[in-house]
């Protein structure tokens, strides 16, 4: 069997990838962080080549696809260093509003063609003591604090204790949004107050659950996407900086560095892909690969950033480097939907690592 991107998902790579080259280079980007304006240019980009409407069918008014061409399109985000969350977090939008009633369908196609900024309203910061959200008689009462892409929204999907999903309008009255100050300025992430909001009810919307899962592979695909855009400045740069007369990158250690970052990415490239794929398709084993992605993926990605940064010296520390815009945007991937530790035990308690359940007495005979 031949675990690889088809010919079309290796399409929709290349076509967004040319995309952020044109429209989007590194200088605008910082162009757009410094006018804190990169939610708008982006999402106008994303409406014009038809990314908002990757993973959302056809019938729906999407472009198709499903959570591979979601991971394949938020690794080539992660690669521009794209200064938004709000793609991202459509995705998530898409998955809860595919089953839904039809005001459910017709937020589907404003998201998809880029008409309105739909998200999920989930902490993004699993391991944090989550918010809670109560809704009663058509109002939603509550806080949240890590939402994703919350300052971008125009809408927002939020879940009450029992698991049902209903809609608010960001910008209506009793429903405010706090954008918080992050290391990293082209991530997007706020604290969501609800008093009294108005809320409608969505039926038959994707669980939470189910969409922390796709957050988490997004999340990770797009720390694949700086840590690969990462290694290629490093090696670009031990290969013109000389010291002693010859180029860094001729020196043993130099080699073995990068080399290590190769394995580190594609190792998480691999366990990413398989998350998406599994998780796209139903597969039993979806949330085991999830997590094992998220905890191996998001620190291999760090740690390539970290790497990369001792390569470059000293200049890799300057804020005129563009190496910062991707290290930052590894390192605020470790607590987005479950840090690696809470990723790891979840994975011992779904192969029973842990010990709970009882065991068979093993004898010599």
């Amino acid at each position: 069997m031949r675990f690889a991107l088809t010919d079309e998902q290796q399409m929709l790579r290349e076509s967004v990838r040319g995309a952020l080259t044109r429209e989007l280079p590194l200088a605008r980007v910082r162009e757009c962080l410094e006018r804190r304006d990169g939610g708008a240019a982006m999402r106008a980009l994303a409406a014009a080549q038809g990314w908002t409407g990757i993973g959302i069918d056809e019938d729906a008014g999407g472009q198709g696809g499903g959570v591979v061409e979601q991971a394949v399109l938020a690794e080539e985000l992660g690669y521009a260093a794209a200064p938004t969350s709000a793609i991202i977090a459509g995705a998530l939008a898409a998955r809860a509003l595919a089953a839904g009633g039809d005001r459910a369908q017709r937020l589907l196609q404003e998201l998809a063609d880029g008409t309105r900024a739909v998200i999920v309203a989930l902490d993004a910061d699993a391991d944090a003591d989550a918010g809670a959200v109560t809704v009663a008689a058509g109002r939603a009462h509550g806080s949240l604090a890590h939402v994703l892409a919350a300052p971008e929204a125009d809408v927002a999907i939020v879940f009450d204790g029992a698991g049902g999903a209903h809609t608010v309008d960001v910008g209506a009255s009793g429903c405010a949004v706090r954008a918080r100050e992050l290391v990293d300025p082209g991530r997007s992430i706020g604290e969501l107050d609800l008093e009294g909001a108005p809320a409608e009810a969505l039926g038959g919307a994707g669980g939470a659950g189910d969409l922390a899962a796709l957050g988490a592979v997004l999340v990770s695909a797009e720390a694949v996407g700086a840590a690969a855009r990462l290694l290629e400045m490093t090696v670009e740069y031990v290969t013109q900086r000389r010291q002693f007369g010859v180029v860094i990158g001729s020196f043993q250690a130099i080699k073995h560095a990068a080399a290590d970052m190769l394995v580190e990415i594609e190792t998480a490239r691999s366990a990413v892909y398989y998350a998406a794929w599994a998780l796209g398709s139903g597969d039993a084993a979806a949330a085991l690969a999830v997590s094992m992605a998220k905890a191996y993926a998001v620190p291999a990605a760090a740690s390539v950033a970290d790497k990369a940064l001792a390569l470059h010296g000293a200049v890799g520390f300057t804020w005129e480097h563009d190496l910062h815009l991707f290290l930052k945007r590894t390192h605020t991937a470790r607590a987005l939907f479950g840090s690696a530790g809470a990723h790891r035990e979840r994975v011992a308690a779904l192969l029973d690592l842990t010990g709970a359940a009882e065991r068979p007495a093993v004898g010599v005979s």
